[in-house]
Formats: C-alpha cells, structure tokens, sequence
C-alpha cells in the first residue's frame, strides 16, 4: 500500500491522541520502519477518563493497571451474583497514566513525531497522496489514520452515562469486587450504576443509561447523590473527578472512499455497540491493520459476521425490550462463566461459547428482534 517516490514529510499521519490513535501508533512503532506524526487537537493530554478492561488478551498495559479486581458483581431484581476466575481480571487504568505511557513509547522511537494543539483545517487526496492542512502548515503523506468520531445519531439507541470518584468519611466500600451492573426498576428504560472501588474510602461511581435519549448532567449527578445516600445513609462523601461520555448502540462503520484515507475508531465500529468493551478491542485492531501495512494489502478490520449480527441483534433486543433489559443481563452473567464472557467481549468466542449464549437469553424476544432487524436491513437496503 504505501509506494512512492515523491518527496513526502511523513510515510504516516494519525490523527488523535486517543485509544485508538495511540494503539495504532504503538503497534506501528513496535513492528515497522515507518515514519509517523500523530496529531493530536488537545494542548495536553490529561485524566479524562477511566480505561477498564480484563487482562485478556495481553498487551503492553495489561501489566501497568492502577486497580485490579478478580470478583465481578452483578445486581438485578432484588438478587446479585458475584463472580470470579483464577485467570481472569478486571483492570482500570486511569487516561492520563496510559497516556503518559504511550507517548514515553512513541518518543523512544526517532521515527514517530508527536504535535499536540494541533488544529485539522482541511484534508485532501491529490496524486496518490494525502496532504492536511494542519494549522497554518501543510503536511504530506502516504496514508492517513483518521480517529475523528462521527456525531451520534439522536434517534439510535446509546449508552450514556457521568461517572463521579467519590471519597467517604467511612471505609464502606468493598475494595475486593467491582459492580459491573447494579440495575434500577424502571420498566421504561435501561438504568444502572457501575462501581469501581479504588479503596475501602474512594470509588467511582456511574450512572449509566441506555436509551436514545440524553440527559442533561445534573440528572446523573443526582443519580449518584441519591444511590450514595440509600446505600451509605451513615454516610458523607467528597466528589471529585467527574467523566462522561455518549457510545453508539447501533452500527457506524464509515466505509473509506478511500484506499489512502483510512477511518478508524469509532467511526470504524472498534466499539462493541452491545457493550461498549473497546480497550482491548482498540489493540486487536491496530494488529490487524499493521499486518495489513507490512503485508502491503489493503487496509480493512473487518468484524467476524456473527459477532456482528449478535451485536446488532441484542441492540435491536434492548431498544425494543427495555422492561426485559435486567433479566436478560442478569442471565447473562448467571449462566455464563468468565472466560465466555470476557471471549464474547472480546470477539474471541467459537461456536460452542455462541451457543451456550443463545441458550441463557430469551428465545421469543430475541426472535422478534431478528425479524425487525432484517426489516431494518431490507428497508435501508431498498433506500440505497
């Protein structure tokens, strides 16, 4: 793919400092000669978020976690299940360490350059090349990576969710587990709390939503003030950091007109839309385009078509059976032991963990769910 003999500044641009532009660029630097400029919009890369991710499969950060938890809570109905595996756990890492990280690997290597405050005014293909207006200076290359998201779609389903780490006067939280769903009653929509001890005194908590609607951030300031005070009412608590964030439940996938301009991302679909796992997802993705790239083939990451359709099928399922959302999760994780889990996340499962999956959720909804979803298709598909 990258042939040239013009003169050029940079055989690679990536475009963003985030998960997926800094992934990319550290398995580029790892395996390859290229030069690369990673441009990144922010003055400085700071905390803005918390990474969370099991420890499979391995990868440079998988070693370097701030916070690590083998027994996994979920609470549904009135009931909760805790479970935990010899061999798996779930990981944090704050943003600005895997930041800090990242860009200490890159700057080792004399063939990456890192430019920060770096403003995206204009990008175009002329002659085989890409060339991008950055700033007030024009930069050529080979092929682009861009991370650039695509706005979310306001009539889809999304995950959404404001999390806030919260420091106790008593040491009440349980430092040993980690709540991935504690689900509230509500018929109407999905609504749930993630907890995340740090210690027995400071956690993060989130209130997370899947719906296609939006709130405003007070209301989920107020979800967290109101779980605080019923589950600790002995309680006072400071509030600190606060992240958030809006993931796509439905498919978008930009495909690349492209063969020099390549999306990556979001916008290329390196979230899983039923979940929104994409840590470990956003490593697996650069290998395969590196492959690509030192193959010289054309770069694609494509996602298997039944991690796919399970994707699309259980988004479908949970825009359409909000009221069912806590048995179907509840399910999940009763029936289903860790390491299916932590494969379904990561799309490494074969066809003896799909079934096992197929088995644990409910037959008739998803069965309606298949059928609305090939009408979906077929009316898009009949539009274009």
């Amino acid at each position: 793919m990258i042939k040239s003999t013009k003169k050029i500044d940079f055989d690679i641009v990536i475009i963003g400092a985030g998960l997926s532009g800094l992934s990319l660029a550290i398995e580029i630097s790892k395996r390859t000669k290229f030069t690369v400029l990673l441009l990144e919009k922010k003055r400085k890369l700071q905390k803005d978020k918390n990474w969370c991710f099991w420890n499979y499969p391995k990868n440079i950060f998988t070693t370097k976690y701030d916070n690590s938890w083998k027994n996994i809570k979920i609470s549904a109905n009135k009931e909760e299940i805790i479970k935990s595996d010899e061999y798996f756990k779930y990981l944090r890492l704050s943003s600005d360490r895997f930041y800090n990280l990242s860009i200490k690997i890159l700057k080792n290597n004399n063939n990456f350059k890192v430019k920060l405050n770096s403003k995206i005014k204009k990008i175009s293909e002329k002659k085989g090349f890409v060339n991008i207006l950055v700033n007030d200076e024009t930069v050529t290359c080979k092929m682009l990576f861009n991370s650039i998201p695509r706005p979310i779609v306001s009539n889809e389903l999304k995950q959404h969710f404001l999390g806030l780490e919260v420091t106790s006067n008593k040491k009440v939280f349980n430092d040993k587990e980690v709540t991935l769903m504690d689900f509230q009653e509500n018929n109407k929509l999905i609504h749930f709390f993630y907890v995340l001890p740090f210690s027995k005194n400071k956690a993060l908590i989130e209130s997370t939503y899947f719906s296609k609607t939006v709130y405003n951030e007070k209301k989920y300031i107020r979800d967290i003030k109101l779980y605080l005070s019923e589950k600790y009412p002995d309680c006072y608590f400071n509030f600190g950091f606060k992240e958030k964030g809006v993931l796509p439940m439905y498919s978008n996938k930009e495909k690349s007109l492209s063969n020099l301009i390549i999306p990556i991302g979001q916008t290329s679909n390196w979230i899983k839309i039923s979940t929104g796992y994409c840590f470990q997802n956003a490593f697996e993705k650069s290998y395969q385009i590196v492959n690509k790239l030192i193959n010289n083939s054309k770069i694609s990451t494509k996602q298997r078509f039944i991690n796919k359709f399970l994707d699309e099928i259980f988004c479908e399922f949970l825009s359409r059976y909000p009221g069912s959302a806590q048995n179907f999760f509840y399910n999940f994780f009763k029936y289903l032991n860790i390491k299916t889990i932590v494969f379904f996340l990561t799309e490494k499962q074969n066809f003896w963990d799909i079934l096992k999956i197929l088995k644990v959720l409910p037959k008739k909804e998803l069965i309606i769910s298949t059928f609305f979803l090939f009408l979906k298709k077929i009316n898009y598909a009949s539009r274009y």
